[in-house]
């Protein structure tokens, strides 16, 4: 764990990801574990996933509660694929032992969101979807003051967002958009009716940056949509601008 620590993982968490079947070794495990644990701030120390063997559902309660920076379990197979159903990878979206500060390897490809969807007003404060849990991470989509759409991402931790050219937001007019993040350059962008946001008259650049320290922004589990929301598809890639244009020219 000391180890770890030295190369910038901060927050440990411990887990039998497998039956303890050589109680003696176990306890010798999470005994070690907690000890280590008293000689870091206590704002790094985690408390071990209490299910014992750890099953998928279980895993992931836990990991969102705690938000590890890595984890030490007595099986690694099963802990791999919870983590890939999860959107992550090991060890991509984990520390990248060729950087000097041993920072995160930083692979994500980010995501795409497609939608259809016909408001009755352009009245800030209307939300489109949002994916936030009671903690106030995940993603959301709200209309702003200029009729545009703004898109927030929290992981708990690290908070970002950027909004789309104003009049975005027809009154009783079908739209489509799509809300690209592109965890590649951090850049956010958005192609309405098959136009890429450039700015317009209001600003120099229609993309914005996000947080390099943002993580998979994962709420909770069902995204909720507006009535008004006839149509939306998730892409676990970042879309190309002609993949939008394209999109909206097939129709809904």
């Amino acid at each position: 764990m000391q180890r770890g620590r030295e190369r910038g993982y901060r927050r440990v968490g411990f887990l039998f990801s497998a039956a303890n079947d050589s109680l003696r070794v176990g306890d010798r495990w999470l005994g070690a574990f907690l000890a280590q644990q008293q000689l870091f701030p206590q704002a790094d120390r985690l408390p071990p996933c209490a299910t014992v063997p750890v099953d998928g559902k279980s895993f992931r309660e836990w990991f969102g509660r705690v938000r590890p920076d890595a984890l030490r379990a007595n099986h690694a197979r099963p802990v791999l694929a919870w983590l890939e159903r999860m959107g992550l990878r090991v060890p991509q979206d984990g520390r990248d032992a060729k950087r000097p500060d041993y920072g995160a390897a930083d692979l994500r490809t980010g995501f795409s969101l497609d939608l259809w969807f016909n408001l009755e007003s352009a009245a800030a404060g209307q939300v489109l979807l949002e994916s936030r849990d009671a903690r106030g991470r995940g993603l959301w989509l709200t209309t702003t003051t200029e009729g545009a759409v703004r898109i927030t991402l929290n992981d708990g931790r690290t908070e970002s967002s950027w909004a789309s050219d104003a009049k975005t937001v027809l009154p009783g007019q079908l739209r489509h958009l799509v809300v690209t993040v592109d965890g590649g350059p951090k850049i956010i962008t958005f192609v309405v009716d098959g136009v890429l946001c450039d700015g317009g008259e209001e600003r120099q650049f229609g993309w914005g940056r996000f947080s390099a320290h943002l993580r998979a922004p994962n709420g909770a589990e069902q995204m909720k949509l507006a009535p008004g929301v006839s149509s939306l598809r998730i892409y676990r890639r970042a879309l190309r601008t002609s993949e939008a244009v394209g999109n909206f020219r097939a129709g809904l």
